[in-house]
């Protein structure tokens, strides 16, 4: 996954126009940080993250945030899709939402 470049006046300009994708990873940013597997660093730089936005990381800050999100680095494994930043938290089947409804569908 793709850490997305937004600073907080961005992600605000963008939820006005309806575009969510940052605010998805904005989201994502914070259920990472309320985990308590993570270290102090790793916290700091993941609760600059949800104060300020990724623009202004250093690389080496974005190095250990991309690490941690290559963890929810999915694919569906039916289709192989990459499963989105909004549904992969508690994806724990492997599947995308399609896939998750399709499969849970009673014939």
């Amino acid at each position: 996954m793709e850490i997305p470049e937004y600073d907080e006046k961005k992600l605000l300009r963008e939820n006005m126009e309806g575009e969510y994708s940052n605010s998805d990873f904005a989201e994502f940013i914070e259920t990472l940080l309320n985990d308590e597997r993570y270290d102090d660093v790793e916290k700091g730089i993941l609760a600059y993250v949800k104060s300020n936005g990724t623009i202004n990381l250093s690389s080496a800050q974005k190095y250990r945030l991309q690490k941690l999100v290559d963890d929810y680095d999915i694919d569906c494994s039916i289709c192989g899709e990459s499963i989105p930043v909004s549904e992969v938290v508690d994806n724990n089947d492997g599947l995308c939402s399609y896939h998750r409804y399709v499969m849970g569908k009673d014939d």
